[in-house]
């Protein structure tokens, strides 16, 4: 599974629904002034990714993975990156092995930092920040995620 379709590690989120982070822009309209309006849902967005690592358990569901770490970073500069995005609790940087963790105070917090899931750089380096879930627990995660869409798509339907 790709991250845009909703990989068990991304920030996955059903098709129509829009972060108020991201509003979605429609194509530009012929208004007679001119204006380009944008359409803003009407719906409070939600994210599967997030309600899935909540309903789950068995894993701390405010901490994120942070792979393709370049050696030469330091866990001041790893903590400051981060940190932008809500308070860090805990960080476990493995630089040499081109890997780290951090542990926010609020599962908010870690829905904020994946939000921006194309703009996680050191330098020039791009690095892939993921929803840390123990390997054991992915398929249960999946499948908590399908749930939960499958759930939200019959309360679409049925308003």
């Amino acid at each position: 599974m790709s991250a845009a379709n909703g990989s068990a590690w991304g920030a996955a989120k059903p098709s129509g629904v829009v972060s108020a982070a991201r509003p979605h822009v429609s194509a530009p309209s012929s208004a007679p002034n001119g204006i380009v309006k944008a359409k803003v849902p009407n719906k409070t967005s939600i994210n599967i990714a997030a309600m899935a690592a909540r309903n789950l358990g068995g894993f701390v569901p405010n901490k994120i993975f942070v792979g393709g770490v370049p050696v030469t970073i330091s866990e001041e500069q790893f903590r400051k990156t981060f940190e932008i995005y809500g308070a860090i609790s805990k960080v476990e940087l493995h630089a040499l092995r081109g890997f780290g963790y951090i542990t926010y105070e609020s599962v908010d917090s870690v829905d904020s930092c994946l939000e921006k899931y194309e703009e996680h750089y050191f330098g020039k380096k791009w690095v892939e920040v993921k929803r840390s879930i123990p390997r054991e627990l992915i398929d249960a995660y999946e499948r908590e995620q399908r749930r939960l869409q499958i759930e939200y798509n019959v309360t679409e339907q049925n308003p």
